[in-house]
């Protein structure tokens, strides 16, 4: 059930709650509106590790490829936090035109997996 925050100061609390580092989240934030995505159920989480998996074994890492079960997403280096997104399972191959930045990856990977859970759905956040 999407919720609208008009109480700025809520508004605030709620964001310093969800931008704090030692809390695993999987937040996304689509130009500017801070996407709150449920925690995926287990299926979901062995799909998404055994994709990893499955992808980590047959691509290079010596050469550069990754595997990532999940990482963040945007079209910005800078204001990168106005826009991104966060895929289940992201492969980007030592060739890709996409920039690793540390916080995040600025352009999108070779491959990227989402996994449907029920009350998701995936097409909202891709073009």
């Amino acid at each position: 059930m999407p919720v609208l925050i008009l109480d700025p100061t809520l508004e605030q609390r709620i964001r310093a709650e969800r931008d704090d580092p030692n809390v695993n989240r999987r937040d996304e934030v689509w130009e500017g509106v801070l996407v709150v995505p449920p925690q995926a159920n287990n299926e979901h989480q062995r799909i998404v590790a055994k994709l990893t998996a499955a992808f980590s074994a047959v691509i290079d890492w010596d050469r550069g490829d990754q595997a990532l079960p999940g990482c963040n997403v945007s079209d910005r280096d800078k204001d990168w936090k106005f826009n991104y997104r966060d895929p289940d399972v992201a492969v980007y191959l030592a060739g890709t035109k996409a920039k690793d930045s540390g916080t995040h990856w600025v352009g999108g990977p070779d491959l990227a997996v989402e996994v449907t859970s029920p009350g998701e759905d995936p097409r909202q956040k891709l073009d």
